[in-house]
């Protein structure tokens, strides 16, 4: 038996309770993206706590696999007209004595350090990277393991590198800074010259040591 108006009700109930599903999906659906992005802050904050943070440099391909795969030689560290060098200023730095060194190739970045304004060396401050891989062909320093000298060849070549003169630009305004006078060696540079450029540093014990006296003159 069909009554008036039923197809007019099943129809409503059927739009309603359609309705209280969906609503109940929405509410199911939003339940599970708050519980989702509570467990991935979770989880980052529990990172960032625990995980120390690694530079760039160490993310980078496995360096022991780079290694592994290729093959190594020797090579010298001074080109031949550097090495013609070497003797003499070996032999300088030892007529020094108190304890002076030489080194050669060394990065200007183990040497010196940028420092805040009350003095202190900070190794942190963006300063040091522009440093960092800038090399002193030659560097005198003393007991202590403080510089005292920088010494640059300047070979005939040098200067046809274009960034030969922004290089020696930075190294000169960190080493003034520094209190260091970069001495520079022509390609022709010799022992004697050598000994007058040495004997212009105002740290080094030269006067007596290097520097060469006119002989007295004797009274008839």
């Amino acid at each position: 038996m069909d009554f008036p108006g039923m197809d007019n009700v099943m129809r409503t109930l059927s739009l309603a309770f359609a309705a209280v599903v969906a609503i109940g999906f929405i509410r199911l659906l939003a339940e599970i993206g708050i519980k989702s992005i509570k467990r991935r802050r979770r989880s980052h904050v529990s990172s960032t706590r625990s995980t120390p943070f690694v530079p760039k440099a160490l993310k980078s391909p496995d360096h022991l696999q780079l290694v592994a795969e290729a093959a190594f030689q020797r090579v010298p560290l001074l080109n031949k007209s550097e090495a013609r060098l070497l003797p003499i200023l070996e032999k300088l730095v030892r007529e020094l004595g108190q304890g002076h060194r030489l080194l050669i190739q060394v990065a200007l970045g183990e040497l010196l350090c940028a420092a805040n304004a009350d003095g202190k060396p900070n190794y942190g401050l963006e300063a040091n990277r522009a440093i960092n891989a800038k090399r002193l062909d030659f560097a005198i320093i003393d007991r202590r393991g403080l510089m005292v000298a920088a010494i640059e060849y300047q070979g005939s070549g040098h200067h046809l590198n274009s960034n030969a003169f922004m290089r020696d630009a930075v190294k000169r305004e960190a080493l003034r800074k520094a209190g260091i006078t970069l001495i520079e060696l022509p390609p022709d540079a010799d022992e004697a010259l050598i000994r007058d450029r040495l004997n212009s540093v105002a740290d080094l014990p030269l006067a007596a040591s290097l520097r060469r006296e006119p002989p007295l003159s004797r009274e008839s």
